[in-house]
């Protein structure tokens, strides 16, 4: 079966940061706002008074597992919470989630599209129903529970390609394609932000080429639990903010200002330049040239260097996330294995807490005693015992892999050596020839053999053996789990298999990638690596254009004096008046188009503090789906789960 959910997390905590932030700066301000802040904090909603005065339940946290049909209506509501478990068929769900199907831009159902090819399209749109009215001050205003919803698709790339996204990321591990998405359905209403200025996402797009178009069970979480941990007392008017704005236009004027005061100065000194005499020699001529070419290669180096520092600023970022990434992949996980655990309590068959560790040979165990799924087992052992024949074949890709990785870091720094020891016995040569000499020595036979050996000896130590024996058995559990998951396989469990048989390959899918994402993490940190010896080398030349430029001009400089002519002061002045000129022109388009529009964005900041400020109001009233009365604590989160869309 190819089904799959996103990474949840590393996405939520991206939108806390940004939440954080606010929070930080509504902080430093608290003093000036406390007003403000104790308006927010009293708003309430408008039945909440009645309801807490009754309500007497204990605190609850819930999860709600929701089935859906392949178009997103409801099929399956069940509820879980400390209390025990309930099926809630009649009970309306606060939001809902319309999946629609297109075959060449013709809408199609989920039974027509499934097994055709051509141009496909799925839309996803997420409308909020559940809205409540609080008091901001003498004045009554309503919004949605701030609901954060993620959505996890999985395609196979033996039936897909070509994949485009809106409003989400595309993942791949090479036999699948993983599409994530993150909506906030209701938040541009509750911002009151026009979407023309910033679009908050309420809807999916996933467009791909199809052959016999297929696509697995999706899983969206809906929670605004991620809103409730933001205290409305920390957050501020945005007056400090508006406050140096102000100052940044003021200093705006004072630029402009000055920048005009240095034009009029140079068109003066250009003016009294003519009365210089004219006639420079060639080679002052060719110094001229020679320094602006010099500060041309300068700046080229400058540009390649900013180049080299953003990629591994940008790697740094992505390694920065690694944990994030991996660290929601296990909380899916962990909320897969929770469910699991309460589906098989339900149908009366008794298992210990589920958990990445024990899940496999848990149910494997409860399979093993019903006598008709014997047929997984057997197909289990026969994936197993072939994946295992194969292990050397895999330790042995693995192997080489490693290998080059190694010889590429020995040949790095035999490079480096060669040209420190080069540098030493030629000082005066300049680095292109150092870097020359180095690159030739590396091509010879005998140095190539120094790296092979050097390279085999780092390859037999006892860490790098441990690491291919690592990423070996991860490859081969792996293996035998993608085999697991299968149409093949499934094809043949599905003969006879019974419902924990199914309910293990689901795990099994997802095991499979969670293995994934920990491969695209190590890749990141790899790569990580890598940009930061390019960044090194780039500096290094960098230091060099630098000291050319500077000589350069130091020659011009000296030549200049020694002709004592002064023509190039006049061509100088002139080029300078005119780049004066731009600067000034430049600073008055960037305050008009820049600065005074910061300004005007600004002044709504206020507006919409105070819609934040309800928006927590409303989300933190809400705490349970299955009571009527709210209770005191409690948080509640929604699983729902769409089913397949495959060739019947």
């Amino acid at each position: 079966m190819k089904k799959k959910i996103i990474t949840i997390l590393s996405v939520i905590l991206s939108v806390a940061v940004l939440l954080g932030t606010a929070t930080v700066t509504a902080n430093e301000n608290k003093a000036r706002n406390a007003e403000n802040a104790e308006a927010a904090e009293n708003a309430v909603t408008t039945n909440e008074a009645a309801e807490t005065e009754n309500a007497d339940e204990e605190n609850t946290d819930e999860t709600v597992y929701v089935i859906t049909n392949t178009d997103g209506s409801v099929k399956k509501v069940l509820s879980g919470s400390e209390d025990g478990e309930t099926v809630t068929e009649d009970k309306e769900l606060p939001f809902e989630v319309n999946i629609k199907y297109f075959l060449d831009d013709k809408e199609m159902s989920a039974d027509e599209i499934a097994g055709k090819s051509g141009k496909v399209k799925v839309r996803f749109d997420y409308v909020n129903k559940q809205k409540s009215t609080v008091m901001q001050g003498t004045d009554a205003k309503t919004y949605y529970v701030p609901y954060v919803m993620v959505t996890g698709i999985m395609l196979s790339n033996d039936t897909v390609k070509n994949v485009e996204t809106v409003n989400a990321k595309v993942l791949g591990d090479g036999s699948r394609t993983i599409v994530a998405g993150v909506v906030m359905p209701g938040m541009q209403e509750n911002l009151g932000i026009d979407s023309e200025e910033i679009e908050i996402p309420s809807y999916i797009e996933v467009t791909c080429d199809a052959d016999k178009f297929e696509i697995g069970m999706t899983i969206t979480l809906a929670t605004n639990s991620l809103f409730n941990e933001i205290e409305t007392d920390e957050l501020d008017k945005a007056d400090d903010l508006l406050g140096k704005i102000d100052e940044l236009s003021d200093g705006m004027q004072q630029l402009i200002d000055g920048s005009g005061q240095l034009y009029d100065g140079l068109e003066t000194l250009l003016e009294k330049s003519n009365e210089l005499s004219e006639g420079v020699t060639k080679l002052a001529d060719g110094s001229a040239t020679l320094k602006q070419g010099a500060a041309v290669l300068d700046g080229g180096a400058t540009q390649i260097k900013n180049g080299a520092s953003e990629l591994v600023a940008g790697l740094n970022t992505l390694k920065s996330n690694n944990e994030a990434l991996t660290g929601g992949a296990k909380t899916v996980f962990d909320t897969l294995l929770q469910a699991a655990t309460t589906q098989l309590t339900a149908s009366g068959i008794s298992v210990p807490a589920l958990t990445v560790d024990n899940y496999s040979a848990v149910l494997t165990n409860v399979i093993s005693s019903l006598e008709h799924d014997r047929l997984y087992n057997q197909l289990l052992a026969g994936v197993t015992d072939a994946v295992e024949a194969k292990r050397g074949d895999i330790e042995a890709v693995v192997t080489e892999a490693v290998k080059e990785q190694v010889k590429a870091g020995v040949t790095e720094a035999v490079r480096q050596s060669t040209e420190e020891q080069l540098a030493q016995l030629y000082p005066e040569a300049n680095a292109d020839y150092i870097a020359y000499l180095a690159e030739k020595n590396l091509k010879e036979e005998a140095t190539q053999q120094t790296i092979a050996s050097m390279t085999d000896a780092k390859l037999a130590t006892a860490e790098i053996q441990a690491q291919i024996s690592a990423i070996t058995e991860q490859k081969v559990q792996q293996t035998i789990a993608e085999t697991m998951a299968s149409d093949e396989i499934q094809g043949k469990i599905e003969e006879g298999a019974a419902p924990v048989v199914a309910l293990k390959t689901s795990l099994d899918t997802y095991k499979a990638f969670y293995m994934g994402v920990i491969n695209y993490t190590n890749g990141v940190s790899e790569a990580t690596s890598g940009a930061s010896k390019l960044k090194s080398g780039i500096s290094d030349l960098k230091d060099g254009t630098s000291l050319i430029s500077r000589g350069s001009t130091d020659l011009n400089a000296g030549l200049v004096q020694l002709e004592g002519n002064m023509p190039v002061l006049k061509e100088g002045v002139a080029k300078l008046s005119a780049g004066s000129k731009h600067l000034s022109d430049g600073l008055v388009k960037f305050d008009k188009e820049g600065v005074s529009k910061l300004v005007s964005a600004a002044e709504d900041g206020n507006e919409i503090l105070d819609n934040f400020k309800g928006m927590l109001a409303v989300s933190k009233n809400y705490r349970s789906f299955i009571k009527d009365i709210q209770p005191k604590e409690g948080s509640v989160k929604f699983i729902c789960r769409t089913e397949a869309v495959k060739i019947k």
